[in-house]
């Protein structure tokens, strides 16, 4: 994670990032869960959406998509 994403990284100052992950998206690295990486109150975060693809949590919604995307969306709406 660190090396892919810089969560070894100093986030005191920053806020409201999300590194979402999708279990079938092929750069995936690996996570479990919403787990706090730091930030101003906690706001940076990073998320794994088990059966998800690259980038499908911003593409529209579907019928097909897994609960863990339909988690993943509310999650970063309620970010934003």
């Amino acid at each position: 994670m660190a090396t892919s994403f810089g969560l070894g990284a100093d986030y005191r100052h920053a806020s409201n990032i999300v590194f979402m992950e999708n279990d079938k998206d092929p750069w995936h690295v690996g996570t479990n869960s919403i787990a706090a990486v730091g930030g101003i109150n906690g706001s940076v975060t990073r998320t794994l959406a088990i059966g998800g693809a690259h980038h499908q949590d911003l593409r529209f919604e579907s019928e097909f998509d897994s609960p863990d995307v339909t988690k993943a969306r509310a999650f970063e709406r309620a970010r934003i």
